[in-house]
């Protein structure tokens, strides 16, 4: 099993029933039941290459939260994919800025919200 704490920061590759998806895992709840990513492209094959298109077209998606039960697995990318993501971008790894912010619900329980910021 992969620790996705330490993948925090990092670009990935999310796998899921109807795709593969390359972005920046920005946060996850305590229980791990959502996952968090940041500027979420989608990896589809168009003429035999590989190319990242937005995850939607039809709205600002720029983070989107993702339920773990519609995630078949969560990677660390593949160097090159993490390269080619980034410069798609046009801005480093770690110049994304993750900060936590904790609230805390009607009913007593935590809920974590990942904010980026540039």
């Amino acid at each position: 099993m992969y620790d996705i704490q330490a993948m925090l920061g990092k670009v990935v590759t999310i796998k899921t029933l109807t795709g593969e998806i390359l972005g920046q895992l920005i946060s996850t709840d305590d229980d791990v039941k959502y996952v968090t990513v940041t500027r979420p492209l989608n990896v589809v094959v168009n003429n035999g290459e590989v190319v990242l298109v937005p995850l939607v077209l039809t709205a600002d998606a720029n983070m989107v939260t993702i339920p773990i039960q519609n995630i078949l697995f969560i990677t660390p990318a593949l160097e090159s994919a993490s390269e080619d993501y980034l410069s798609i971008l046009d801005v480093e790894e770690d110049e994304v800025e993750v900060e936590v912010e904790v609230e805390v619900e009607e009913d007593g329980t935590e809920a974590e919200t990942g904010i980026v910021s540039e």
